[in-house]
């Protein structure tokens, strides 16, 4: 086959594989509330001023804070899901504020911490667009490659 038809070709493939992923946006993240615990012990946390009583909280939010009791972890939660009190508590739109208060279970004080963030976005999502524009780049340099060693 000539080489300027594989160039030709060449190109007709790399130019929807490189355009695909430049107009196709990376999905919208929904803002999260991040929830995070911490074993105070017995004696109540003098500096905060608001306390729940876990027993009093819906059960969902029962479930966010026992999975954040586990091991002192971060839950991540979307917001849409987010029962209240919890999405009444966090501030509304500014990165690293965040509203702690104290949670009582069983006669034991949880420093608790809720704030808002976006996530990043998915790995799949950006590796779905940063691969085939590596295959087209490399397409476009085969196809110059073609070009520039096609004789006449």
């Amino acid at each position: 086959m000539n080489r300027r038809w594989l160039t030709v070709i060449a190109l007709l493939i790399a130019l929807p594989l490189f355009a695909a992923p430049l107009v196709s946006p990376i999905p919208d993240q929904e803002p999260h509330l991040s929830v995070t615990s911490e074993d105070s012990g017995t004696e109540p946390i003098q500096y905060l001023e608001t306390s729940v009583q876990y027993q009093n909280l819906s059960n969902p939010a029962q479930r966010i804070l026992d999975k954040s009791f586990q091991d002192s972890t971060t839950v991540s939660v979307p917001l849409d899901e987010v029962p209240e009190p919890w999405a009444s508590l966090a501030p509304d739109k500014r990165r690293g504020e965040a509203t702690y208060l104290q949670a009582v279970r069983n006669g034991r004080y949880y420093e608790v911490r809720i704030e808002r963030f976006l996530p990043q976005p998915p790995l799949p999502a950006v590796v779905l667009r940063l691969g085939p524009l590596a295959v087209a780049i490399a397409l476009g340099d085969l196809a110059g490659y073609f070009f520039l060693t096609a004789e006449d």
